[in-house]
């Protein structure tokens, strides 16, 4: 009697532990309520560039190079360049001249008055501009009759892979104005002939 009453309650206190064990099993674990902490990333400062690349025309030389109908220069229609000891001429200096094309690598820390001034870090081109009539057109050329050009009559502008457009070509018409950045290389027939570096509008 006693050895069974031993057997029960043994038997009792296994089924007891395997209860608490499935029990413990089964319970289901509450996600944290506390909100797992998230880096804010550090908003990154827009890079200021090195340099910028502009273009127009020489409108004065004197102690600075004032620089008219700029295009790269946001809203500003002139600026005044200015030269400086580090200055890197990529074409000859005694090329300046009022009414010349110019391309300048300019430093991007200008001057706040109006026109802004900034150094420049490299003279990249400078080159003849004409203006005139149409005469003629087609795909890889056109005649134009200069307002003012070596006293020719006649000019062949050439249009190359690299010519920089102003405008569209398909909307250039014979009578209608045109203007050029001519390459500083011209054939010596007549009349002459010359690659157009960029063609542009005229009022």
């Amino acid at each position: 009697m006693k050895k069974f009453l031993i057997m029960i309650l043994v038997l009792t206190m296994i089924f007891t532990l395997v209860g608490c064990t499935n029990s413990e099993s089964e319970q289901v674990v509450e996600p944290s309520e506390t909100p797992v902490p998230t880096e804010t990333p550090t908003p990154q400062k827009p890079q200021e560039p090195e340099s910028i690349i502009i273009e127009g025309i020489i409108e004065s030389v004197d102690e600075m190079i004032l620089v008219k109908d700029v295009v790269g220069l946001g809203a500003e229609e002139s600026v005044a360049v200015k030269i400086i000891e580090q200055t890197v001429w990529g074409t000859p200096q005694d090329f300046l001249a009022v009414g010349k094309y110019i391309e300048v690598e300019l430093s991007p820390i200008m001057t706040k008055s109006i026109p802004p001034q900034s150094n420049a870090i490299k003279i990249s081109l400078i080159n003849e501009v004409i203006s005139g009539e149409i005469l003629s057109i087609d795909e890889k050329s056109m005649t134009i009759k200069p307002t003012d050009y070596n006293n020719f009559d006649e000019v062949v502008i050439l249009f190359a892979d690299n010519t920089k457009w102003g405008i569209e070509q398909s909307s250039l018409k014979v009578g209608g104005q045109i203007g050029v950045v001519l390459d500083n290389i011209s054939t010596l027939s007549i009349p002459p002939q010359i690659k157009a570096i960029k063609v542009f509008g005229v009022e």
